[in-house]
């Protein structure tokens, strides 16, 4: 046979110095002020009862379940049901703890909008949901609890939601103290103090991480000296011209050698060669070896077929020959030279 024990809800009021330690239920047995549970057991029942023992299992099956309970507003957790609104937490039990001349406590973590709520005076009490023991009236758990302004239990306190000092409060001071005095600051340092100072030195580290990584950066090597660099280009300049006369004297030499190149010619071989390479090499691919450039091939008398025309010394004509140039257009343009006109050479 399955046993059914009936559910209660009960108003309390703390006191307003227990901070979010608050009392759930007074020691002892305790009626609420309409009359239950004997109003609701026919008078089989005219008390609840917290001791003891009911305190130690009501405490063992909240640490069974692993997990906070909630606090409503005005046990919105029961007529969500009924009405279908929404039933948001004003707080959470988070733990529970037996003094015996004082009753069964409850450490709460308020909510922010119902903190300030209690600290306006707009919510006084709080409201328990619990199953009991119908025989005994002994509590047997705790459901759940809701802020409430009507309570069933007078005299007990209001609830308060005061930033009073608790335990984990204290705990956050030592931490506070102990983290002051490992960034050298006096002990009685404020949270401020400290992220300034953590927030410096980090500052700190960082620039000085950044000047490391730029000393690592291996440092280019020095410009050379500008007249270092002047007398280099002035050395690949000489060499350079140093090359093309080399060329130049070897082009002239082989023009001599093969009778392509007179010497009377050959001054002016050397300097078109010095300002113009190609066009001394063109002229060289133009002109024939011409014998009569190493000796005189008429015996000194005038060759054939040059009646009438003026004399040309021997280098001349080989010029003329060599190049396809008309004796007589080279006497002209010899005279223009000679007269201040425009040589073709």
């Amino acid at each position: 046979m399955t046993t059914t024990h009936p559910i209660a809800l009960c108003v309390t009021d703390l006191s307003a110095n227990s901070g979010t330690l608050i009392r759930l239920f007074p020691t002892g047995s305790f009626v609420a002020v309409d009359g239950r549970p004997g109003t609701v057991s026919k008078n089989k029942l005219d008390h609840w009862v917290m001791d003891d023992a009911a305190a130690q299992r009501v405490i063992a099956k909240f640490q069974a379940q692993a997990r906070k309970l909630v606090i409503d507003y005005e046990h919105q957790t029961v007529n969500t049901v009924k009405n279908g609104q929404p039933a948001p937490a004003a707080g959470w039990i988070t733990d529970l703890e037996w003094q015996p001349e004082s009753g069964l406590l409850a450490r709460v973590a308020w909510t922010e909008q119902a903190k300030s709520m209690i600290q306006a005076g707009q919510y006084q009490y709080i409201s328990p949901v619990f199953q009991y023991d119908q025989k005994t009236g002994r509590v047997l758990q705790l459901w759940h609890a809701g802020l409430t302004n009507n309570p069933a239990l007078s005299g007990l306190g209001e609830v308060s939601a005061r930033m009073e000092t608790t335990i984990d409060d204290e705990e956050k001071s030592v931490s506070l103290t102990n983290i002051a005095k490992a960034l050298g600051l006096p002990p009685e340092a404020d949270e401020k103090g400290i992220l300034d100072a953590i927030q410096a030195r980090t500052d700190q580290a960082k620039a000085t991480a950044e000047v490391q990584v730029v000393a690592e950066v291996p440092a280019q090597p020095p410009s050379a000296p500008m007249e270092v660099l002047h007398a280099m280009q002035a050395e690949i300049a000489a060499l350079k011209t140093q090359t093309i006369q080399s060329e130049v004297e070897g082009l002239v030499a082989k023009g001599l050698q093969d009778g392509r190149i007179p010497t009377s010619l050959e001054p002016w071989a050397r300097d078109l060669g010095g300002r113009d390479m190609a066009a001394l090499k063109m002229f060289l691919e133009k002109a024939q070896p011409i014998a009569a450039l190493t000796g005189q091939q008429t015996g000194g008398k005038e060759p054939a077929g040059t009646s009438g025309t003026p004399a040309l010394s021997t280098d001349e004509l080989a010029v003329c020959t060599a190049t396809g140039v008309d004796p007589k257009e080279f006497v002209a343009a010899k005279a223009m030279h000679q007269t201040g006109g425009v040589s073709w050479l």
